[in-house]
């Protein structure tokens, strides 16, 4: 007692323990069953037995209970164990020592003593319920197995009446999970499961339904009521030796309870005996049972868990797992059958009252009313329901839709028939609550989500209605929402999704969980000062004692009871009450899936602090997993890897360590900079699988489990080892490259047998189809043609079987589900079905087409053969003896093409509404009949190739004309030797079979291109970009040169569609961090919706849509990236004079395409304007060829390296330059001898410029020698040009525009010798059709946009004219031709020089600020007066400036060193919408001592993805996309001189002489050639760096009036008698060597080449 008193804490319960036994004196004294029942339930005050305070023994008792809690709570038990013995000893024998012993038996159980049964034999008089609690909660506080085995056995042995078999079914349950976590035998955990489900199955329990069923019976018979339904016990036999054995799943599925005890029902049959097989803890089965006569909602709840925990037990391998799975199903249907219609008979009267009441009283109080009015809000916005409130839904449809009434919901609450859904019948709802979730997530591992809506529902009326958890219930209303899309039931995920908003944590649960943290901190401080005054009241009461004292070595744990009750666990997962923490957790992960990004965030910030506090590390984990995906998704890889370290020091489950092995490795391979990350990853995957392996052989019970992430472990391995090899050899045929593959595809393999056996089928079938594109890549690098055949029967087989596997399954789904029921369903199996079809079908199309070929050759080598070896050899030939491969390849060519329309033919049945499916399998279609048809041709396929059409080089024609006349030749032979009437029939047969099939062909040709046709219309609608450049390509191969117009439209649309993909890839790629700007966090949150839609169907989901709507509204970089559905007919909205050449290569770049586009053009003439026609014809080609792979790539190669040499060789002449006038500067007081001593570095200058343009014009050579099979088809149509204009029928000036794909866009096109035709008056480039679409419309702004812009341009040309109001501004008369677009030149906008980086040394010529110092005032008069801009001289410009000078403009222009992009981030640039910027004019690329050296410094710590950035082509493409009309940029590095002197020709060409920029930039193309009309005034050029304003103004004003129409037109009176001149001249220069400078092809136009200055 001395001890208890030290410990003043626990003096205060003594006190408030004797209080509270005080105050129930006035109670009634109970008798001692009654005092003991009470320890039956569990009760954790040792004050309940405190009846009579008059009774010395239960004081003694109560207090020495208190003792014992004292050392409980500081876990001593040895001491404690030490008070109850004494206690014993001092209590008389009387009953109130019961309390010690139980104390005593607890504490020898946690101390693992093996005396515990002499104790517990002091309760051998109490009841049997009471001695199997007690031998329960032993099971619990032992540590030892076989003693919990014992006291497990014990419990379930002890209880023998049917009075108790619901406290039995709860033990054998718990019994059962604990073997299973104990890796006992998985028959003996199954069989004590199972064991349970008998005794509920053969309860008789008596319900309202049933009482009315008997009622019904007896009053059809005419007797009086019976007696009232009685629970019978169910007989049990002997235990067997073998162990417990249960009937099969088969025979529970249709046992009934024992009928009617009433006189009337008896049947004498029941009471014959029948000979059957005695088996433990079952009664004899009856075979008449059905789901049907189960009418009480604990039993049916009951029934329901013990048949998920089975599920769970035997795994997916096995074959129970589904049936139990759809027991559960059946089980819970019926609940929610029982309780809707048992609440329908419930009064409503009574109802109405009772919730009349509840709101009264809530009313009462502030919070009460404002949840009146939230109810009745919420209640108004609910749609009535047709029909009576207790309908049941019939189909999946209505199941979706289905919300219970609020009557409904209500009549559960006062429901006391055991027939309601409420806290009576529902006695564990976490526990319920986490059986459910299992089974949700096994439906649909199974594609059973159909099935699931029941169990969502009824989740939802637990969590809201009993446990009270609004969260929870909205975590299960989104979860329907993910299902409701998985089905593609739109209107339903719409109707979940508006019930749940808004989506994000709730003010007052925020509040709330604040408040809580706040109470837990203030009690452990209190705690902490409690037990700070307790220990020194210790030390001063024990000053004087020196005894040695035992310390503990535990620490103080709060709220420890001694009487233990048995923690809530679903298969070994403690489930604690609903907290808002776990809630938050969990609802976070369901919208992460759903890409609620900003939504999971706040949860999961809040959800953390709460974990935190309270040193919750399983819900800590979970927040930081989910955490780690979160920032995983936002490209934060660095981050995800720290919050997965800090989440592997807590602790997890097999699935969880699984998550995050798999996260680290994705995060690793995400970081494209590290040149370590495959590597590192397969490392990491092997150290997983080792851990794994050795997990396998300590749990066999998760073997199934284990055993399954293993082969996802291995199949991750090899897709990581795949992408290796692909990242650094392009041939996969290359011995290391292919042996690693090789090990990939044993990995595969290995994969894929595992996850069969365990039955994961999504997965397994994965790993089928990555395993079939590995071989697919052999058949593509492998010129061996067994080889090929061999690969390719591998890949099909694989493909075959996970397109049986596939059907196993959709058919086990449909077949599970009438129709009816299914109806406007597509199953997320069924997408998958048809996707899997389609990729088997591509694999036979392209074994067709490889067969297809091979017998086409072999048909062209045998007609070749004289008629005498072909004798000869059929003569001598011997029956082959084909291999198991050829055999194989001989069976399946000689159906394929049967097979695949079979295929396809199914899924397109399959597709349904899934418009992605629907055009990929029109595809598909199209493909196979056009191979058809060139299979069927009597003709060869290549006739379409321009070798084969006389169109090629002259050595291919004078092969061809060879070929001709040997075939004349042998026609002629032919037709004098055939003179016999045999041999005529026998042509005229060959020849009408020729013709059947040519028709045939023509037939199947037609089907392909509608097939095409309605894909292309389909994927332009969705915009699937990539399927309708592979369906506009298969256009052109259909229609080839047969209509030329049809096949160039579609092949701008392909080129369109690949350079649409090619921008989206560099836009992803320059936006890597989603926190940096709106447009990049919605790219992500749209790519990661899309990611998987082939299960999810998000992208038909109201999210999806919001987060198009709003790129199309911010972002203009994703307007320009769309390809408009009437892509075809976009010609028709250009000017007439722009002549479009599109080169473009396949996506192999194997074949190369070029068409040139033209529209017919009208005449002109007074008859034609009268009858309306457009006189000429079309001018539109098309063509091909083939080329070679590596002498693109050779090309590509050696114009990189020629543009790094043009850098180093003008950066060592900067550095000789700037070395020479510094030893200048320093000898100039120095005799002329001595300086004459020094070294010129001029004349090395002079050579490495001679040998760079000799580079130069052999680069233009080779490239001219690539292209020339295209530009020779394309000849005639240039060649119309200068015929008409030397016809004079030039109406308006021709503008060439050239269209060429990412390759190409590399090489100066413009220098091709095709495109030094006299016409052309402009030459500019673009990245495709649509592009330059995009900047030539101009969308219609809305009223109250132009009104605010006019606004916006008045006040600044109001203060522009008060700060230039000194300036006289004279007015320009130029007037804009139909064709041309007009760029105001007061809103132009400059950034010159930003960091100086011109030293003292260079030319104050050249130097950037003096040329634009005196640009501005030369044309300060009529152009530059309102220009603003900001120069190095005045100030760096800041990010913000540069924003502001970007967007706020007409034109651009940035004059300066390096790159444009070195200075500000392209993703500050991107993310911009700069449409108002008709011109932009970037003259960058030059370097200088000052500026290498701090650009240097500078790119050392940028990224290699920032870097390939700044190059001028993607500077470019980039700049486009925000919307820039027209660019003019460099191609390569160059001086100061050059840049000057291009600067110069600008904006003289621009400003004074007002040419369009196209026209412009053509004459730096060709700086020696001047039509005739020309004065010597007007001459510019690139290499005169001093005509800065020469000849063309003085003192600010014009000589004449710049760009007037009476000008222009002396010039274009002899415009035309030029012509003939120029092409000789031209002609004559490509003779010459500096023909090809590369000075004059530098600065290049992208975009419209019809912009010109004009004044407004």
């Amino acid at each position: 007692m001395v001890a208890l008193l030290n410990n003043e804490y626990n003096y205060f319960c003594l006190a408030g323990l004797i209080i509270r036994t005080v105050a129930s004196k006035e109670k009634n004294e109970k008798s001692k069953e009654n005092i003991m029942a009470s320890f039956s339930k569990g009760e954790h005050s040792s004050a309940s037995i405190t009846q009579d305070p008059d009774d010395d023994l239960t004081l003694r008792a109560a207090i020495y209970g208190v003792l014992f809690q004292a050392y409980a709570d500081k876990e001593n038990w040895e001491e404690g164990l030490a008070a109850m013995d004494k206690a014993i000893n001092d209590m008389p024998r009387t009953r109130h020592r019961l309390l010690i012993f139980k104390h005593r038996v607890i504490t020898k159980a946690k101390l693992n003593c093996k005396n515990i049964e002499m104790d517990l034999a002091k309760f051998k008089d109490e009841s049997e319920d009471y001695v199997s609690l007690m031998w329960h909660k032993v099971a619990i506080c032992s540590k030892d197995q076989l003693d919990q085995l014992t006291a497990y056995q014990n419990a379930i042995e002890t209880l023998k009446t049917s009075s108790n078999d619901w406290q039995k079914v709860e033990y054998l349950v718990g019994f059962g999970e604990w073997l299973y976590i104990n890796e006992f035998g998985i028959q003996d955990c199954i069989d004590q499961v199972q064991w349970a489900a008998d005794i509920l199955l053969n309860m008789k329990i008596e319900t309202r339904s049933k009482t009315d069923q008997v009622k019904g019976k007896k009053k059809r018979k005419g007797k009086k009521s019976g007696t009232t339904i009685s629970s019978a016990a169910p007989t049990e036999s002997k235990k067997s030796e073998d162990g417990i054995k249960v009937l099969d799943n088969e025979k529970i599925e249709t046992k009934m309870n024992a009928g009617s005890d009433s006189e009337e029902d008896i049947n004498i049959a029941d009471f014959i005996p029948v000979k059957t097989e005695s088996v433990i803890g079952l009664s004899t089965a009856n075979l008449l049972l059905t789901v049907v006569e189960l009418t009480s909602i604990k039993q049916l709840e009951y029934l329901f868990r013990v048949h998920v925990m089975l599920a769970l037990m035997v795994g997916r391998a096995s074959q129970h797992h589904k049936q139990h799975c759809l027991l559960a199903v059946g089980f819970l249907n019926r609940i929610l059958q029982v309780a809707v219609t048992s609440a329908g008979q419930v009064p409503k009267e009574t109802v109405k009252v009772t919730s009349t009441e509840q709101v009264g009283h809530k009313s009462l109080s502030p919070k009460g009313k404002k949840g009146k009015v939230k109810d009745q809000e919420t209640l108004k916005e609910k749609p009535k329901k047709k029909g009576p409130i207790d309908y049941i839904p019939t189909n999946v449809q209505e199941w979706a839709m289905y919300d219970l009434p609020e009557e409904i919901r209500e009549a559960f609450k006062y429901d006391k028939t055991g027939e309601g859904i409420n806290s009576d019948t529902i006695l564990k709802p976490m526990l319920t609550l986490y059986y459910i979730d299992q089974l949700v997530t096994e439906l649909c591992d199974l594609s059973y989500g159909h099935l699931t809506f029941q169990a969502l529902i009824f989740g939802e009326v637990i969590a809201r209605d009993i446990a009270l958890s609004q969260i929870k219930g909205t975590n299960y209303r989104l979860r329907a929402l993910d299902i409701c899309l998985e089905l593609n039931l739109t209107a339903a995920a719409t109707f979940h999704e508006e019930s749940v908003s808004p989506i994000g944590i709730n003010i007052m649960d925020q509040a709330n969980s604040r408040e809580a943290i706040s109470s837990w901190q203030d009690k452990q401080r209190q705690v902490k000062k409690e037990q700070t005054r307790v220990k020194e009241s210790k030390r001063v009461l024990t000053a004087g004692d020196n005894s040695p004292k035992k310390t503990t070595s535990k620490q103080f744990i709060l709220d420890q009871k001694t009487d233990i009750k048995a923690p809530i666990e679903g298969l070994g997962k403690h489930l604690s009450a609903a907290t808002l923490r776990g809630m938050w957790t969990e609802q976070a992960a369901i919208l992460l899936k759903q890409s609620y990004y900003e939504a999971a965030g706040h949860l999961l910030k809040e959800a953390y602090l709460a974990s935190s506090a309270f040193n919750d590390d399983d819900t800590t984990a979970d927040i930081l997993q989910i955490l780690a995906q979160l920032a995983y998704h936002q490209a934060n890889y660095a981050q995800v890897i720290g919050l997965l370290q800090e989440a592997q020091k807590l602790n997890g489950d097999e699935m969880f360590w699984l998550e995050n092995c798999l996260l680290m490795v994705d995060s690793i391979l995400g970081d494209d900079e590290d040149l370590k990350r495959f590597n590192k990853s397969r490392a990491l995957l092997l150290k997983a699988l080792a851990v794994y392996e050795d997990l396998i052989l300590q749990r066999p019970n998760k073997a199934s489990k284990l055993v399954c992430i293993k082969g996802k472990l291995l199949a991750k391995f090899a897709s990581v080892q795949v992408d290796h090899v692909l990242s650094e050899s392009k041939n996969t045929m290359d011995p290391k490259a292919h042996r690693e593959l090789q090990t990939a595809c044993q990995k595969f393999e290995q994969s894929f047998t595992l996850l069969f056996e365990t039955g994961q089928m999504n997965e397994a079938i994965k790993v089928l189809q990555q395993h079939a594109n590995v071989l697919r890549l052999f058949v593509c690098d492998s010129d061996n043609t067994d080889l090929q055949h061999s690969y390719l029967l591998q890949a099909y087989e694989l493909l075959e079987k996970a397109v049986r596997l596939t059907n196993e399954r959709l058919e086990d789904v449909l077949g599970m589900t009438a129709i009816q029921q299914i109806g406007g369903v597509v199953l997320p199996i069924q997408r998958q079905a048809c996707a899997i079809k389609n990729t088997l079908a591509e694999l036979l199309i392209d074994i067709f087409v490889i067969h297809s070929n091979e017998e086409r050759k072999h048909k062209i080598t045998e007609a070749r053969k004289p008629s005498v070896i072909k004798l000869v050899e059929t003569y001598i030939a011997e029956s082959p003896t084909l291999t198991d491969t050829e055999m194989k390849w001989q069976t399946l060519t000689s159906e394929l093409s049967s097979k695949i329309l079979i295929e396809l033919t199914a899924a397109h049945s399959l597709a349904g509404p899934i418009q992605e499916l629907r055009a990929k399998t029109l595809y598909n279609i199209g493909r196979c009949l056009r191979i058809m048809a060139v299979h069927n041709s009597p003709d060869s396929a290549n006739l379409w190739d321009l070798q084969l059409m006389g169109f090629g080089a002259s050595e291919t024609a004078s092969v061809a004309k060879a070929e001709e006349e040997v075939d004349t030749e042998s026609t002629e032979g032919q037709i004098e030797g055939t003179t016999s009437v045999k041999e005529a029939v026998k042509l005229a047969k060959l020849a009408k079979h020729a013709q059947a099939d040519q028709d045939t062909s023509l037939i199947y040709l037609t089907q392909a291109s509608e097939a095409f046709g309605q894909c292309v219309q389909l994927a332009l609608k969705e915009q699937l970009i990539d399927l309708a450049a592979n369906a506009s390509l298969e256009m052109v191969e259909c229609c080839g040169q047969y209509d030329p117009l049809t096949s160039s439209l579609y092949l701008a649309l392909y080129q369109s569609c690949r350079c649409s993909t090619v921008m989206m890839d560099a836009l992803e790629r320059c936006q890597p961090d989603p926190s940096r700007c709106q447009q990049a966090a919605l790219l992500h949150q749209r790519k990661h919706l899309m990611s998987n839609n082939i299960i999810s169907n998000q992208s038909r989901g109201n999210l999806m849509k919001a987060l198009d709507q709003s790129l199309m509204e911010n972002s203009q970089a994703w307007k320009q990236l769309k390809i408009n559905p009437n892509h075809l007919d976009l010609l028709k909205d250009l000017p007439v004079n722009f002549n479009i050449l599109v080169l473009q290569h396949s996506e192999d770049r194997s074949i190369l395409y070029g068409t040139l586009l033209d529209k017919p053009k009208p005449t002109g003439g007074k008859e034609t304007k009268q009858k309306g026609v457009a006189a000429s014809t079309s001018k539109a080609c098309v063509t091909r060829t083939m080329v070679d792979n590596d002498a693109l790539d050779s090309l590509l190669q050696r114009f990189k390296q020629h543009k790094v040499n043009v850098m180093q060789a003008l950066l060592k002449a900067e550095y000789r330059r700037a070395q020479q006038v510094q030893r200048n500067k320093m000898m100039e007081n120095l005799s002329e001898d001595i300086q004459n001593d020094f070294k010129d570095f001029s004349r090395e200058n002079d050579l490495e410029e001679e040998q760079l343009e000799a580079e130069f014009s052999e680069l233009v050579q080779k490239m001219h020698e690539y292209l020339l099979p295209i530009t020779t088809a394309m000849e005639p149509a240039f060649r119309a040009l200068d015929n008409a204009a030397s016809a004079g029928q030039v109406n308006q000036e021709e503008y060439v525009i050239i269209l060429a794909d990412k390759w190409l866009m590399e090489l100066p096109l413009e220098a091709l010798p095709l495109l030094a035709s006299p016409s052309i008056f402009s030459l500019s480039r673009d990245f495709s059709f649509q592009m330059l679409y995009n900047r030539w419309h101009q969308e219609p702004e809305v009223e109250e946009q132009l009104d605010e812009k006019k606004k916006k341009e008045a006040l600044k040309a109001k203060q522009a004219k008060d700060k230039n109001r000194a300036v006289k501004i004279l007015p320009l008369d130029r007037q804009v031709p139909p064709h041309c677009s007009g760029v105001d030149t007061h809103a132009f906008r400059y950034i010159v020089d930003p960091y100086s980086d011109c030293s003292q040394t260079d030319n104050e010529i050249e130097k950037p600020m003096n040329v634009m110092s005196e640009i501005l005032t030369n044309y300060q008069t009529q152009f530059t007066a309102r220009w603003q801009g900001i120069m190095g001289s005045d100030h760096i410009p800041s990010v913000g400036e540069w924003e502001n000078y970007m967007l706020d403009n007409s034109a651009f222009i940035f004059y300066g060193m390096e790159r444009l992009f070195s200075y500000i981030h392209p993703s500050k640039v991107i993310a911009s919408n700069m449409a108002e910027c008709k011109l932009a004019i970037i003259l960058d690329l030059v370097q200088t001592n000052k500026s290498f050296l701090r650009q240097s410094k500078i790119d050392v710590i940028k990224t290699h993805n920032d870097l390939k950035h700044e190059k001028p082509v993607e500077t470019s493409m980039l700049l486009s996309m925000t919307g820039i009309g027209c660019l003019i940029a460099n191609q390569w590095h160059c001086t100061l001189k050059d840049n000057a002197s291009t600067f110069n020709t600008l904006s003289k060409g621009l400003l004074e002489i007002g040419r369009t920029t196209g026209q412009t930039v053509r004459r730096l193309f060709i700086p020696n050639w001047r039509p005739e009309g020309e004065i010597e005034d007007e001459e510019e050029g690139v290499d005169d760096s001093s005509a800065v304003g020469r000849g063309s103004t003085k003192n600010g004003k014009t000589n004449k009036k710049p760009g007037s129409a009476k000008n222009r037109s002396k010039n274009e009176i002899k415009t035309l008698e030029s012509k003939q001149i120029y092409e000789e001249n031209v002609n004559e220069a490509y003779t010459e060597k500096d023909v090809t400078s590369r000075h004059w092809f530098n600065a290049v136009c992208y975009g419209l080449p019809n912009v010109m200055v004009i004044q407004q």
